[in-house]
Parts: structure tokens; C-alpha cells; sequence
């Protein structure tokens, strides 16, 4: 492990509290209390296409850390985000209070995420009735070999006109198992395949 968050308390930060977007290989977040952000809470992984045709973070932990009522100026902002890579581990977070969803994870284009891990993750109180089109988890993309499993997820309600969900594969969303996780108490689907 190169670098290591460990114990750290984020908190009113303008932007996201802890941004880790490119390069990111071995590193952990572990034990972190993320709250009243301006923006969103971990982020691990990058939304842009990258030209070696490699993912962007390669096996990576956020274990154990509890994120909560982000996005106070940034509305859209989520928990924690897993963005494309390839043997990443998102494990024991609690994460809730966000207007828009806990913990989407992927990304369409290419290269394609893979082999992701998220596990005995509780996420609760999402969407708020603030935004809509987002879950307790969210993915979206081509993510092969991924596994999402042992999630408890609750009270999600999106926007009063749409529904909230506990996990959600949106449009081109591939690769994906969902195995022994329990939802409850949204206003519309436990899991959506879209």
C-alpha cells in the first residue's frame, strides 16, 4: 500500500473531501469520517476515457469508513464513488444523507471498469426527495466480473415524481452480479435492470 487515509475527519470542505481520480494503484481509505461536504465524499477513479486503453486505479480499499450529508453546495454529489478501474474493494462503509445516490460505481465508454468488489456496505436515507434517477447503489457501464453483495440498503425516495431505488443498473450497465443484499423501505424498485 502506498498511501494510506486512515483515521482521518473530513469535513466542510467547498469540493469533495477525499478525491483520489487517476493513477491510483494499492492504496487504501480505511477508517475515514467524510461529513458536511460542500461536494461529494470519497472518490476513487476517474469518469474519463484513458488513452493507454488501462484502467485508471487499479486495487484499491475503501474499508470501514463512514460518509455522511454531502453535497450541501453541489446537490448531485454521492458518498463514495468507484470510478473506472479494475480490482477495486468498496467494504464495511456506512453512507447516508447525500441528495442523489450512496455509491454508483462505473462508467460507459472504454476502457471498461472490471472486477470491482463491493460488499457489506449499509447506505441509507438517499435521494432525500431532492433528485431523482439514482439508487442506494447505481451503476452504470460495462463492469465484468464485478461483484456487488451483502448491501443493506434502505429508505431511498427520489424525487416525489420518480422513484427511488435500492440498486440500479442503468443504461449499459454489464458485468455486474448482485447476490445477498437486502433492500427495504424505497419508493420504487429494490433492484432495476434498466
Amino acid at each position: 500500500v502506498d498511501l494510506v487515509h486512515r483515521d482521518d475527519d473530513g469535513h466542510l470542505s467547498g469540493a469533495r473531501v477525499v478525491d483520489r481520480l487517476d493513477g491510483l494503484r494499492h492504496d487504501a481509505i480505511v477508517r475515514c469520517h467524510v461529513h458536511d461536504a460542500g461536494g461529494g465524499g470519497i472518490y476513487v477513479g476517474s469518469r474519463k476515457s484513458s488513452t493507454e486503453g488501462k484502467p485508471a486505479v487499479v486495487g484499491n480499499t475503501v474499508d470501514n469508513n463512514f460518509v455522511h450529508d454531502v453535497g450541501r453546495i453541489f446537490g448531485g454529489s454521492v458518498g463514495i464513488y468507484l470510478g473506472r478501474g479494475a480490482r477495486n474493494t468498496v467494504s464495511h462503509n456506512e453512507v447516508c444523507d447525500t441528495d442523489w445516490s450512496g455509491l454508483p460505481l462505473g462508467n460507459p465508454g472504454d476502457p471498461p471498469s472490471a472486477g470491482h468488489t463491493v460488499e457489506s456496505n449499509h447506505i441509507h436515507h438517499v435521494l432525500r426527495g431532492m433528485l431523482s434517477d439514482g439508487a442506494g447503489i447505481y451503476t452504470l457501464g460495462t463492469s465484468s466480473g464485478t461483484a456487488i453483495r451483502n448491501n443493506l440498503i434502505h429508505d431511498a425516495y427520489a424525487y416525489p415524481t420518480s422513484p427511488g431505488r435500492g440498486i440500479y443498473h442503468d443504461t449499459m450497465s454489464a458485468g455486474y452480479t448482485c447476490e445477498n443484499n437486502v433492500v427495504y423501505n424505497v419508493s420504487g424498485h429494490g433492484i432495476l435492470q434498466w
